[in-house]
């Protein structure tokens, strides 16, 4: 249970915090030992902030790390290459993206030419 105290005189508190009060209106200097303490770790954390750092890494390193070197660019520009050949001339099975937003036939080829006309053009006729 909760026990409830009376209200208690200001009177008690002040003589009660009383050498509390005295002792923060009077400060005494700190011990020679705590002076030492604080200064030896200033030093420390002087020395610790001079010490050389290593070389800053450059940005565009650090994306190239982060993408895996060249091996995760090659692969990640083979993705690229072959999404924006499937967004510009989907395959047959993969519906077009354009006839959708539109509602009507798009036509639009990426080669004017058939196989047919390539063939004959290497044959020289």
């Amino acid at each position: 249970m909760t026990e409830r105290h009376a209200p208690q005189d200001p009177a008690d508190d002040d003589a009660f915090l009383g050498p509390y009060f005295a002792a923060a209106r009077d400060p005494a200097p700190p011990s020679s030992a705590w002076t030492a303490r604080v200064l030896a770790d200033a030093n420390r954390e002087t020395q610790r902030r001079a010490a050389p750092r290593r070389a800053a890494v450059a940005r565009g390193r650090r994306i190239f790390d982060v993408l895996g070197g060249w091996a995760g660019l090659g692969a990640l520009a083979a993705a690229a290459c072959a999404g924006l050949t499937i967004g510009l001339a989907p395959l047959a099975q993969i519906p077009d993206p354009l006839e959708i937003w539109i509602g009507a036939a798009a036509g639009y080829d990426l080669l004017p030419v058939t196989g047919d006309e390539i063939l004959l053009a290497l044959d020289g006729g």
